[in-house]
């Protein structure tokens, strides 16, 4: 790390103390126009801000990002995407005139995020969906397009991903887009492969989105102000606290993030088993590892409820102190239904912060079973034509059907269907357009009502 990194006269624009330290793997971010902020940990777990200098010429500098190799930040102005950069003890240093390839300048409409690459700066320009390359070693400097027209991004998600070696980037659903550093090509999303439980009105604000060198992705949602850890595979976003900011500008990391206790690289495993005493229970268990250990207050294990699309608490267990071995906790579902049953554990740590595990789901066949009409998938994706429906232990039996959108009262199909099995599945053909719709069934004269939940196209 080069020396003048190390210690930095804060301007005197801040009342602090006129010495402060910038340590490796810290974040930085501009937040209020004109000034870098250090995101620096705490001893009690919580994430603070420290100025690490002030400048006039930052208000008119957008997409931005940080060199660890020669430890510049470099930025591209607003008015006409000129080149700067400068030191952390805020030297400034304009790089020259207009970027131009053949004598077309580079456009300088909504350069929103930039991330540096084997010694390229690979910059979003929002407007156009596009993504240049400027050289930083080359003089004039020029760029070149590395992709043109990806379809609808979001501003100031452009970043790079040393796992796969791709740039990245989300779409409006919140899917990822991997995307060739050199040829530009594109690999585009799954299906539904945006991250389930993060709204996309987060991912459309200003703030930023970046990999560590681990391979390890944050996001800084920057209405809310709030911080997440995304898992990338399993396509899941957790909550880590609120920042406090709201700002216009974009933000730019360094080669990694604080070292925050509370944020884990795994989830706990979770696995359902018929409870071995009988009882007609399910047994949940799980383990904890050695490091986990102290720092969870509670453990809530939920059960989704297909009928009020809520997740509810069924039992809550205290977190173990440490062990030289992993802890080991289990509970009981003591009101299971026959069928597909879904659990998760919500995880409070001792700082007040909680995370979610993945969910897990077991098909329970109970021999004492009552009739009952179950949906297999209560929430549907766009992309979805068809949901299933169980029909558990009403063989012999006929089933008057029909699906109606619960909001203009239309019914789309209406049909009788004969029962074969105690187990048979009934596919259910979904309409095109989204909102809440009800899965009528009248057997034996008795009236069942089935809610279920068909998403838009974000």
């Amino acid at each position: 790390m080069p020396p003048f990194l190390k210690t930095i006269l804060l301007s005197c624009f801040f009342s602090l103390p006129c010495l402060a330290q910038i340590e490796e793997n810290k974040a930085f971010l501009l937040l209020k126009n004109d000034t870098i902020f250090q995101l620096n940990s705490c001893g009690d777990g919580s994430l603070n801000f420290i100025p690490v200098f002030k400048a006039p010429y930052l208000d008119s500098i957008g997409a931005l990002s940080f060199c660890a190799a020669d430890g510049y930040f470099y930025g591209l102005r607003f008015d006409n995407a000129q080149l700067v950069r400068f030191e952390a003890n805020g030297r400034y240093e304009n790089l020259g005139g207009v970027i131009s390839t053949d004598s077309l300048p580079l456009p300088n409409e909504d350069l929103t995020s930039a991330i540096i690459h084997n010694g390229e700066l690979f910059v979003l320009a929002y407007s156009t969906n596009s993504i240049y390359a400027i050289d930083l070693q080359k003089r004039p400097l020029t760029y070149r397009t590395v992709v043109k027209n990806i379809g609808f991004s979001i501003p100031n998600t452009l970043t790079y991903n040393p796992l796969s070696d791709r740039l990245y980037i989300l779409n409006q659903a919140g899917a990822p887009i991997h995307i060739h550093p050199k040829t530009g090509s594109l690999e585009l999303p799954p299906k539904n492969g945006g991250f389930a439980n993060l709204p996309r009105k987060k991912l459309l604000s200003y703030g930023k989105l970046w990999f560590t060198a681990s391979g390890r992705c944050f996001l800084l949602a920057g209405v809310e102000g709030s911080f997440y850890e995304l898992d990338t595979e399993k396509r899941i976003a957790y909550y880590i606290a609120n920042l406090g900011f709201n700002s216009p500008k974009d933000a730019v990391a360094w080669t990694g993030m604080p070292d925050v206790s509370f944020i884990q690289p795994e989830l706990l495993g979770l696995r359902i088993q018929p409870y071995q005493h009988g009882g007609g229970f399910l047994e949940l268990e799980w383990h904890e590892k050695n490091s986990s250990g102290g720092q969870v207050a509670y453990y809530y294990t939920e059960r989704f409820d297909t009928k009020t699309m809520l997740w509810e608490e069924i039992a809550y267990i205290p977190g173990y102190e440490p062990t030289q071995q992993s802890n080991r906790y289990t509970t009981l579902d003591r009101a299971a239904l026959a069928g597909r049953n879904c659990y998760r554990l919500r995880i409070q740590y001792n700082g007040g912060f909680l995370r979610y595990s993945q969910v897990v789901c077991y098909e329970y066949k109970k021999s004492d079973s009552a009739a009952e009409l179950r949906l297999s998938l209560p929430i549907v994706d766009m992309h979805s034509t068809a949901v299933l429906l169980q029909a558990l232990a009403f063989e012999g039996k006929k089933l008057d059907l029909r699906l109606c959108h619960l909001v203009n009262k239309k019914c789309y199909w209406q049909k009788m269907i004969n029962i074969c099995s105690a187990d048979q599945s009934i596919e259910i053909l979904m309409p095109e357009a989204s909102g809440w719709y009800e899965l009528q069934a009248i057997v034996d004269g008795k009236l069942h009502r089935l809610k279920l939940f068909k998403t838009s196209s974000y």
